[in-house]
């Protein structure tokens, strides 16, 4: 499941610069949800919320999977 972090990892961080080049100057990137994006920033914003969400997800399951044995027993 390593591995599939750290593709995820390597996604996000591919996305996150996507977003950061292709946003529009002046624009910190908290705010980006309210504004109106480009569609090539729309998608790399998307993309690294999506990357982001499954790595996270991933992490928490596989935490989940490794303990779950012990409360079990």
């Amino acid at each position: 499941m390593d591995i599939y972090l750290i593709e995820l990892l390597v996604a996000f961080l591919f996305s996150y610069l996507g977003l950061l080049l292709t946003k529009p100057r002046g624009v910190p990137v908290k705010q980006l949800s309210r504004m109106h994006l480009p569609p090539f920033a729309n998608f790399f914003r998307v993309l690294s919320i999506t990357t982001y969400l499954m790595m996270m997800t991933m992490f928490f399951v596989g935490m989940l999977l490794r303990r779950y044995p012990e409360a079990v027993s």
